[in-house]
């Protein structure tokens, strides 16, 4: 994957509308939640349990010529605990304007992470899989 033990890591889009944007994996993101998830009473998750995973994002603009584009993640597993933002993961954030190119640059970020995560499963530290 595209360096799953960084928590952060920069990015450059050659996109003239997009300048620098920085993600995380979702790999990264997923050691730090299922623990918890596992943990949890009642517990959310449990050994074996499929992960159902929501992406979505927007873009805004946040000054007189800036726009931000905000990319993040749930698991559909909370239920409706993932209507609240404080259930709402960031994955990327880029400077410049929400269009398909920098769109479509993101998605190639994470389609490899994910066909990667749905043909060997996920499986953190405690061995939660």
């Amino acid at each position: 994957t595209n360096g799953e033990n960084d928590d952060l890591l920069q990015l450059e889009f050659t996109n003239s509308q997009n300048r620098n944007g920085a993600f995380r994996t979702i790999v990264s993101l997923l050691h730090t939640l299922v623990p918890f998830l596992v943990s949890c009473d009642p517990p959310v998750l449990k050994n074996g349990d499929t992960l159902k995973l929501r992406f979505s994002g927007d873009g805004r603009q946040v000054g007189r010529s800036q726009s931000h584009v905000l990319m993040t993640m749930c698991v559909l597993n909370e239920g409706e605990a993932v209507l609240t933002p404080n259930k709402q993961y960031t994955i990327c954030l880029y400077i410049g304007k929400e269009s398909y190119q920098s769109l479509q640059t993101v998605a190639k970020l994470f389609t490899s992470e994910l066909n990667e995560l749905q043909n060997n499963g996920f499986t953190d530290e405690q061995g939660n899989t």
